[in-house]
């Protein structure tokens, strides 16, 4: 019997790009049930904290306990801000990065997450379930898992608000 991972959705961005990521989001967590248990934060602020179960996983309006998640998943499936991909590396998790379209930052980040090895990079216009189960399968491997620990050690080795109170200090 093989365990299910968990693949942990964080919905983000303006109001009109979540309704349509999150509608592929759910087409997608029902597409890959059996092979992971989707948990999707549809990232509504003023919605419910209380999952809703569905075939492919849970929905939350908002995720109280996305800090949690993200340390027990075993891949995520986000936008590509950098506070995002910032946690992401620090926590040493592998992801999925699907930039809002026309947002030049993003598509920036998300090339750039992939080109260290941490991250696939799908375009808003080419997401799809083929695309998707492509790109987690690329996440799986050995030499991914070595650079997302690596990049995450790395970045652990800076101390931003030490450097921040010395800089004031000066």
């Amino acid at each position: 019997c093989t365990k299910e991972k968990i693949l942990f959705w964080q919905i983000s961005g303006p109001p009109k790009t979540r309704v349509h990521f999150l509608a592929r989001a759910r087409e997608a967590a029902l597409a890959l049930r059996g092979e992971y248990v989707s948990i999707i934060s549809s990232g509504n602020p003023l919605g419910s904290r209380s999952p809703t179960a569905f075939a492919g996983g849970y929905v939350y309006d908002w995720c109280a306990s996305k800090d949690s998640l993200l340390d027990r998943c075993d891949a995520i499936v986000s936008r590509a801000g950098h506070v995002t991909i910032s946690d992401l590396i620090l926590r040493g998790k592998p992801s999925v990065l699907v930039p809002i379209a026309a947002q030049s930052e993003q598509i920036g980040n998300a090339t750039k997450a992939q080109r260290l090895g941490v991250a696939e990079h799908i375009s808003e216009e080419r997401f799809g379930v083929s695309e998707l189960r492509g790109a987690l399968a690329g996440l799986e491997s050995d030499e991914t898992r070595r650079r997302c620990a690596d990049l995450s050690a790395y970045a652990r080795g800076f101390d931003a608000a030490g450097s921040v109170v010395s800089a004031l200090k000066d």
